[in-house]
């Protein structure tokens, strides 16, 4: 939807029960934006200017809920097995945070992060096996992280 005083989209994920509607990631490859929802499946995001209104009409979404979630701790190492059998393997020093992808038959299925305060909104990343992914973060809030294929 689109919040014409604010000039900004508003996005409501409805589903039955609740939780499958909680931290969703809602893709739209053709726009290429990828949003983030919060608990009640909701997120406010910047139009894309290029996009005029009647083309989101015509637009499909990719919906996609966490595989696997984990919080981490201040210097904590961090071990997620994936229903892939692939392995996201991790630390957390200070303000860094450092994320591998481990493929369990050497392909390169691209999988998506959410890296998240306990109070605040998440940040999407696209994980590779190719290509490790360094992030800052506050040093001492801990972090949700959660991985969607």
């Amino acid at each position: 939807m689109k919040d014409r005083d604010a000039g900004r989209g508003r996005l409501y994920v409805l589903a039955d029960p609740p939780e499958q509607r909680a931290h969703v990631v809602v893709s739209f490859p053709d726009l290429g934006l990828d949003l983030v929802a919060d608990e009640e499946g909701r997120a406010t995001f910047a139009l894309p200017t290029r996009v005029p209104s009647e083309r989101w009409s015509e637009v499909h979404a990719v919906v996609r809920r966490p595989v696997v979630a984990r919080a981490v701790a201040p210097d904590e190492e961090v071990v997620m097995h994936l229903p892939t059998g692939d392995t996201v393997l991790g630390e957390r020093e200070g303000r860094v945070l450092r994320i591998a992808l481990e493929s369990h038959d050497g392909s390169d299925v691209p999988s998506y992060l959410a890296v998240a305060p306990f109070d605040d909104s998440a940040r999407l990343f696209r994980l590779k096996t190719s290509s490790p992914l360094e992030c800052d973060t506050s040093p001492e809030a801990p972090l949700v992280l959660r991985v969607y294929e």
